[in-house]
């Protein structure tokens, strides 16, 4: 994995002057989709504070690295939420997620039982809140995408019913208040909603093959889900057709680009179980896309059973999970799913513990300067 050092950044609070090295141990995470980091430092002038100055000094403070591996929000092995579906969330789940170590868990907008209609009942929406409110207790966030359908294995997906285009972005209407005030625990939105499992495939209502109808839900999605979160995409063809380039760094922060992309058949067979085009040529200028897109957008997912794929060759190995983790740039990955032909040959092989290195990132404070003063009473 690469690993690069930055420049030392002054910082300080309060009187205080620190240099902080930043240390970009990157490999799974692109720094750019850590929106807004600001290191500042204020200077006390003790004005209109009523004390005054007899001495001052200058104390300087220096710091050992430590190796540990420290849990990073946003970043990691995911697990789902104990009832998959948000509303249904308890308090009891979420501060099991994070003793066991989870900072992320996923958690669906079960919307099965009103894909006939039109209203969400306010009971629902208010059981929402609670959820988003279990999270925040617990000092975890969530990956949310929204389904009318959640079949329990990949061979009985094909009759999932998902709603109408105009019922789907009602319902978006209604979520957009309460995902706009529980912005601060989501930490990242799957676009959801149409097809099986909410993965714009096998739509009953042909909004996966209807161009027009696709770019409507992804308008709906961008305008409702909070402005300071990305959506991710399952089909990188579909993105391709919204954004044929995606931009430089500065350019994705300046536009505040939210676009972003999640695999759920990572690693699983040569075109990943139709995320990519079983054609070569194709499906090697879709995987160089989501290369790029990665560098300014999240990147995270799942693998999966790919035995029944034409192109089943898993990619199972340490050097696999290393190398393509560092190309996507991978920040989350569901750490229950198909976990004996994955997970656990990465553990067999020992590479699990690089992960905690690899999709997060450490900041070295390695010096502290402190002005300290005494001073005299005052008002």
């Amino acid at each position: 994995m690469a690993r690069s050092t930055g420049r030392n950044i002054p910082c300080g609070l309060n009187g205080v002057v620190t240099t902080v090295t930043f240390n970009r141990e990157i490999a799974f995470l692109a720094v750019p989709f850590l929106k807004g980091m600001v290191i500042f430092w204020m200077l006390a002038s003790g004005r209109n504070s009523g004390l005054t100055a007899k001495a001052e000094s200058v104390v300087n403070v220096s710091f050992t690295t430590s190796t540990t591996d420290f849990p990073n929000p946003e970043r990691g092995f995911y697990r789902a939420i104990w009832s998959t579906n948000l509303d249904s969330f308890t308090q009891e789940d979420a501060d099991d997620a994070f003793t066991d170590g989870y900072r992320l868990v996923y958690a669906l907008i079960n919307l099965e039982r009103f894909k006939n209609k039109n209203a969400l009942p306010d009971g629902f929406l208010n059981a929402l809140r609670n959820g988003f409110g279990y999270a925040r207790a617990a000092g975890i966030k969530m990956i949310i995408r929204s389904v009318y359908n959640y079949p329990d294995s990949e061979v009985n997906y094909e009759t999932a019913a998902d709603a109408p285009l105009k019922r789907i972005k009602g319902h978006l209407s209604q979520l957009k208040p309460v995902l706009r005030d529980n912005a601060d625990v989501i930490a990242v939105v799957q676009a959801g909603f149409i097809g099986a499992w909410g993965e714009w495939h096998t739509s009953s209502n042909g909004l996966d093959t209807d161009a027009s109808a696709r770019a409507s839900v992804k308008n709906s999605l961008m305008d409702n889900i909070p402005p300071s979160r990305f959506v991710q995409f399952r089909n990188p063809r579909h993105i391709q057709k919204w954004v044929a380039d995606p931009p430089t760094v500065d350019a994705a922060i300046a536009q505040n680009f939210r676009f972003g992309f999640h695999n759920d058949c990572f690693l699983s067979s040569d075109d990943d179980v139709g995320t990519y085009s079983e054609e070569k040529e194709p499906r090697d200028n879709e995987r160089n896309y989501t290369d790029r897109l990665g560098d300014v957008g999240p990147f995270g997912g799942e693998t999966c059973d790919s035995t029944w794929s034409s192109t089943a060759v898993r990619r199972t190995t340490c050097s696999d999970i290393l190398k393509e983790g560092a190309i996507y740039n991978l920040s989350y990955l569901n750490s229950q799913y198909w976990r004996p032909e994955f997970h656990e040959m990465w553990i067999k092989n020992g590479c699990m513990p690089r992960f905690g290195d690899d999709w997060g990132i450490a900041w070295l404070c390695s010096r502290h300067r402190t002005r300290t003063r005494s001073v005299g009473a005052g008002f």
